[in-house]
């Protein structure tokens, strides 16, 4: 080690570098000792000697209070002659008065040597256990113990309140809170609480390691806690300490403080004066305020536009004068005795009233200028141009992707195709809901006029009988086409309007008895060959002059209302008018329609049921649809809608709605408005939605 203990001094400096643990020893015999010291050290555990026992060899008893919550006990018994512990008796028993028997097994672990025994035992009840010893002979023998906890500690500060978060200023009341916890979880176990036996926190600076501030920590539930105050500008190392009989926890936290900054109150208002003048801002620095109440300077540190005015701080207050008409940005700067600083800023605008005076003449001739071009040109703008065609209304529904499918058609403009997009054109679907057929549509099996599956006829087309037609599957005759039997239109044989080969004639000559014939032949005109318009099966009904003999029974006035209703093309003119809701438009449809499909028939069904299902569907939710005219009325029309109807109450699949507005600009050929008004509920199994569908043609005046 050296003469002077040069080794030892450097053993020393080693540990003391690394945070570890010096110790010297002088015999062999320590070497144990110093070993356990080690091991607890290293544990963070306490080396307790419970009870020192006369080596006499006599009979003799220990009480070893074991702690809760404690994972492993570590018995140790030394002292006595070479070999006197391995040829005495040693007994173990717990708490309940039971002998754990001292082998290695199970939750217990025995060893001795020459003149030591160590007794191990794992997750051991909490209380007192009683050692006892008998026949060692020699030096005292000493009981210690060992005690292992799973456990660790954890501690915050807490600051005052309002201060940023983790931040403490000079003379703060700092808070220490410290618990116990093992793998993230915190320990509840009043017991371990209760057996601390000192609670410490030491607060060392680190700028002078003698400047220590010693906290004792005070019992707060699962907790302990104190606090002490910070001093100025110093970092501080805070070391909490909890010590039980046999164990003991740290832990370290640190914290800076720092002087508290200048606190700004308000902000300098902003300043107005005019050009040649002056002004002063008075007892500036009652917008700044110092918690230690050090001395505050100021400065004008920024100055957007120098040109604009003279600004000098004399004092607490700021002199400006005013140089040219303009604007500049001001920013003073407040300065306490340790350097920390705040700014604030403030306008300045420098005015020179005559400008005003011929500014504002100037601005009241032109505003007269611009009113007189407006009123002028106020007959010409924004109105509405062009006109509106109803192309199709069904009722239908809307699958969950906004697919819609027609369910029945209530009506349709025929000179237009309605949407494809929004209806299915495949066989299939049109078969059973187009307006002609299906259970969707006019007939008996799903709507009025008909049986089985098409409007105005049996079995599947309208007007006749059969597959097609009638009789045998085509309209008005028989046969496998239209309007004729055997095979053509209006007439028998391959040609329409006559039999034979040729139209309107018998035999190749107009004017006989077939075909058209001389409409009024002893033939009924089409009844086998030609057009069948007076025969008792069918046809237009009872029209004399067509034919010689006249029908006997009136045809059914369902075909003469699909008929009339297929030749309905009318447009609703907009006006010249700046705003219409769309409730005007259908009610200008229905006027139109009303008075086209009454005009022989009052009591129109088909008017009657459209007039209905708009009704009832469509008006009062279109009443919150509005057209607007573009400029001039040169770009067509902007459609507008309520914007809760579009959350919750209609789907508009035509033209796009951004932010509840669309132009709607035929440019060169007419725009659609595609429509659905939900009319119920979302089925939750299959996601439809019942709506009613409508779409409109928009196009501008030619």
């Amino acid at each position: 080690m050296g003469e002077n203990g040069e080794g030892l001094l450097k053993l020393q400096n080693i540990a003391d570098s690394t945070g570890g643990m010096f110790q010297a020893i002088s015999t062999i015999d320590e070497i144990e000792d110093m070993l356990i010291t080690f091991l607890a050290d290293v544990c963070d555990l306490n080396h307790k000697i419970v009870e020192t026992i006369p080596g006499d060899g006599g009979y003799h008893e220990c009480i070893i209070p074991v702690s809760a919550s404690v994972i492993e006990a570590n018995i140790r018994i030394a002292g006595g002659d070479e070999n006197a512990i391995a040829n005495g008796s040693i007994h173990l028993y717990d708490p309940n008065g039971d002998e754990v028997e001292l082998t290695n097994s199970g939750n217990v672990r025995f060893d001795t040597d020459a003149t030591a025994a160590s007794i191990k035992v794992i997750l051991p009840q909490s209380g007192d256990w009683l050692l006892t010893v008998d026949g060692i002979t020699g030096d005292d023998i000493q009981v210690g113990l060992l005690e292992h906890f799973k456990m660790n500690l954890t501690s915050q500060l807490t600051f005052p309140e309002g201060n940023p978060t983790g931040v403490a200023y000079t003379n703060d009341t700092i808070g220490i809170k410290t618990w116990l916890t093992y793998d993230g979880e915190d320990l509840t176990d009043s017991a371990l609480y209760d057996s601390v036996t000192s609670a410490v926190a030491v607060c060392v600076s680190r700028a002078d390691p003698d400047d220590q501030i010693t906290v004792n920590l005070t019992r707060d539930g699962n907790a302990f806690t104190g606090s002490f105050v910070i001093p100025e500008d110093s970092y501080y190392d805070i070391y909490i300490r909890l010590d039980w009989d046999t164990v003991y926890r740290e832990d370290q936290l640190t914290v800076m403080s720092s002087n508290k900054p200048l606190t700004l109150l308000s902000g300098i208002e902003d300043v107005e004066v005019n050009k040649g003048k002056s002004t002063t801002i008075d007892y500036i620095y009652q917008y700044v305020y110092d918690d230690e109440g050090d001395a505050i300077t100021a400065a004008i540190t920024g100055n957007t536009n120098p040109d604009a005015a003279d600004i000098v701080l004399n004092g607490d207050t700021i002199e400006v004068t005013g140089l040219k008409m303009t604007s500049t940005i001001v920013t003073v700067q407040y300065t306490d005795a340790q350097g920390n600083t705040v700014e604030t800023s403030f306008k300045l605008t420098v005015h020179n009233p005559w400008v005003y005076v011929y500014a504002g003449g100037t601005i009241l001739l032109i505003a007269l200028a611009v009113i007189l071009v407006l009123i002028l040109l106020k007959k010409a703008t924004n109105r509405l141009s062009g006109g509106m065609k109803v192309i199709f209304i069904a009722r239908g529904k809307l699958d969950r992707q906004d697919k819609y499918t027609s369910q029945e058609i209530i009506y349709e403009n025929p000179n237009i195709d309605h949407d494809t997009a929004f209806e299915a054109e495949s066989a299939s679907s049109r078969s059973a809901d187009d307006l002609l057929g299906g259970t969707g549509s006019f007939n008996s099996t799903g709507n009025p006029f008909d049986t089985t599956g098409s409007p105005f006829g049996t079995a599947g087309n309208p007007f006749g009988s059969g597959s097609s037609a009638s009789p045998a599957g085509d309209p008005f005759g028989a046969g496998s086409d239209s309007f004729g039997s055997a095979g053509d239109p209006f007439g028998s044989g391959s040609n329409p309007f006559g039999s034979a080969s040729d139209p309107f004639t018998s035999g190749g000559t107009l004017g006989s008895d077939n075909g058209f014939g001389d409409f009024g032949g002893t033939s009924e005109s089409g009844s086998t060959n030609g057009l069948d318009f007076g025969a008792t099966d069918g046809g237009f009904g009872d029209f004399p002059g067509f034919g010689t003999a006249q029908a006997t029974e009136e045809a059914p006035a369902d075909k003469g209302e699909l008929t009339r209703s297929q030749s309905f093309d009318e447009k609703i003119m907009l006006g010249r008018v700046k705003k219409k809701n769309m409730d005007k438009v259908l009610h200008s449809f229905l006027e139109y329609y009303g008075e086209f499909m009454t005009f022989q028939n009052p009591d129109s069904p088909m008017y009657r049921q459209v007039r209905s299902f708009v009704e009832q569907n469509l008006m009062g939710v279109f009443a919150r649809f509005h057209l607007r005219g573009t400029t001039y009325g040169k770009f067509g029309v902007v459609l507008q809608i309520d914007k809760q109807l579009l959350k919750s109450a209609v789907k508009v699949h035509n033209p796009t709605i951004p932010k509840n507005k669309a132009s709607m600009n035929p440019k060169q050929r007419p725009v659609r408005l595609s429509v659905s008004v939900f009319t119920g509920e979302r089925d939750e199994k299959t996601g439809d939605r019942p709506c009613a569908h409508i779409e409109i043609e928009y196009s501008k005046n030619t």
